[in-house]
C-alpha cells in the first residue's frame, strides 16, 4: 500500500517509508485493547487519505469546479499535520 501511496526514491517518499516502518516496528508487540487502538488508527488514516485523494480528483475533474470543497479539504490536511505534530498528553 505505501508503494501506491508513496511511489519513487524521493527523498521525501523515503522518509515516508521510513517514518511508517519504525511505527510498525516500534508498536509490533502491541496487544489487547492497545492494538484494536492502533488499527483502528490505521483504519481511519486510510480512510481519510482515500477520501482526500477522491475529493481532490472530483475536483481536477470538474475543471477546476468544487473549488470550495478543495480549500476544506486543504484545511482538514493542514489542521491533521498540525494535531500529529503537537505532543500528546500520556494519560
Amino acid at each position: 500500500m505505501i508503494a501506491h501511496i508513496s511511489p519513487g526514491h524521493s527523498p521525501k517518499s523515503i522518509a515516508l517509508r521510513a517514518t511508517i516502518r519504525s511505527e510498525f516496528l516500534k508498536n509490533r508487540n502491541a496487544t489487547g485493547e492497545a492494538a484494536e487502538a492502533l488499527k483502528g488508527g490505521a483504519v481511519r488514516g486510510l480512510a481519510n487519505y482515500l477520501t482526500m485523494m477522491s475529493v481532490k480528483g472530483d475536483a481536477a475533474s470538474a475543471g477546476g469546479g468544487g473549488g470550495g470543497v478543495r480549500k476544506r479539504v486543504e484545511e482538514y490536511e493542514r489542521r491533521s499535520v498540525e494535531e500529529m505534530r503537537e505532543p500528546k498528553d500520556n494519560k
